[in-house]
């Protein structure tokens, strides 16, 4: 009979793997300082660069699992990396998005509304656009989260973001009318991906003719 590796050794097979294969440093640098917020904040700038790699998002996703803390900032972060490797790897990435789920929960009842509801907008977006992968959530669960997010915290224009892309993504392009006017009005203080996504929306809806918003 075959004897099981010692987790130990697993480990360090799975560290070596990483070794062989780049990693970009700000990750490293993050994971050298055990910040969740950090690691994770180091990931998105590397996709918002296009510059992310698959093993660096393995990477992130496999160190932020050895630590714990017990704040929503650590149950986010690790919500938004797994939702990235989800996102990457597609149909066989199922469990992170279980993960993700599990984790923007955790966030959200230690706090709801930290970051302008940071884990309660991945979630909404989760539900809406995979909900059937999740274990507790559905469309409509997500679209009730977003607009009652949006209501909350007016003034974050990722939220009317989110909101409008769930509408759309739905099929109901005049609910999405308002929040894209939303949006529009606070888009300097978006990425360059979400201004993509704002412009991608808006062509959506028959262009800015179509959203006629006031001021």
């Amino acid at each position: 009979m075959r004897r099981a590796l010692p987790l130990v050794f697993i480990s360090f097979l799975l560290a070596g793997c990483f070794a062989t294969r780049r990693v970009d440093s700000t990750l490293k640098t993050a994971v050298a300082h055990q910040d969740a917020t950090q690691l994770a904040d180091a990931l998105e700038q590397l996709i918002e660069e296009g510059r992310d790699t698959r093993s660096d998002r393995e990477y992130a996703h496999y160190k932020i699992q050895a630590w714990r803390d017990g704040t929503a900032a650590y149950s986010f972060a690790r919500a938004l990396i797994a939702a990235r490797l989800a996102e990457q790897r597609g149909v066989t990435g199922l469990e992170q998005v279980k993960e993700a789920e599990r984790y923007a929960l955790r966030s959200i009842s230690i706090s709801p509304t930290y970051s302008d509801g940071a884990a309660r907008r991945l979630l909404g977006s989760l539900y809406v656009m995979a909900g059937q992968y999740t274990r507790q959530g559905d469309s409509e669960a997500g679209l009730a989260m977003l607009e009652d997010l949006a209501g909350q915290f007016p003034d974050n224009p990722r939220n009317h973001l989110r909101l409008a892309e769930a509408y759309i993504v739905l099929g109901d392009v005049e609910a999405s009318i308002d929040p894209l006017c939303q949006t529009r009005g606070g888009e300097r203080s978006l990425k360059g991906s979400e201004r993509d996504l704002l412009i991608r929306l808006v062509a959506e809806v028959g262009g800015d003719e179509s959203l006629q918003c006031s001021g």
